[in-house]
């Protein structure tokens, strides 16, 4: 932002040179691509990979999560890597995803640093700090923004039940009218 004359909300920054800025963001699938928002995705990818150095500032905004949980994070792990690995070039990199399973996956390097913005639980409902901190989010509250945008608490009850059992799909349970839908008993 200071490169360009914006205003910096800091009291204090140290900002390298930046030749570029890559993005990544995710896009709305169109009749008139005629392809996926996931398959943009991996174009702006490769737009991103063509062009990127060591100046680049790249910006990945839940890369990855047009597809499967599983592919979706096998990418953006792979893509990590891929930019660690090459660390003469290896571009700035702002990253902003749900796979929390992120940081137990990618390897530990002087390159990547792990961050999140500071949050609270205070009456069951949540306390944004807009703090950012070292570490990273041990899970999602989902059900708690949901509440807080006045989704019925019936439906935040059912998606935590769900949830909590999916990556273990024989474990989520039918709902009694959906077995009887079904046929069963």
């Amino acid at each position: 932002m200071a490169h360009i004359g914006s205003y910096v909300p800091a009291e204090a920054a140290l900002i390298g040179p930046v030749d570029s800025i890559r993005t990544c963001m995710s896009v709305d699938e169109s009749v008139l691509h005629g392809l996926s928002s996931f398959a943009l995705d991996l174009q702006q990818m490769s737009q991103i990979y063509q062009g990127r150095g060591e100046k680049s500032l790249v910006v990945l905004d839940e890369f990855g999560k047009g597809t499967r949980r599983a592919n979706g994070i096998g990418l953006l792990v792979a893509t990590i890597e891929s930019f660690l690995q090459d660390s003469d070039q290896c571009p700035h990199v702002i990253l902003a995803t749900h796979f929390h399973l992120l940081h137990d996956i990618l390897p530990p390097s002087p390159l990547l640093s792990h961050q999140t913005f500071a949050s609270l639980h205070h009456q069951g409902e949540m306390v944004y700090l807009y703090q950012l901190i070292e570490g990273h989010a041990r899970g999602s509250c989902a059900g708690l923004v949901a509440l807080s945008a006045n989704v019925a608490r019936d439906v935040v009850q059912r998606q935590q039940q769900v949830a909590q059992s999916a990556d273990i799909p024989s474990l989520i349970c039918p709902r009694p009218y959906t077995a009887a839908l079904n046929g069963a008993k």
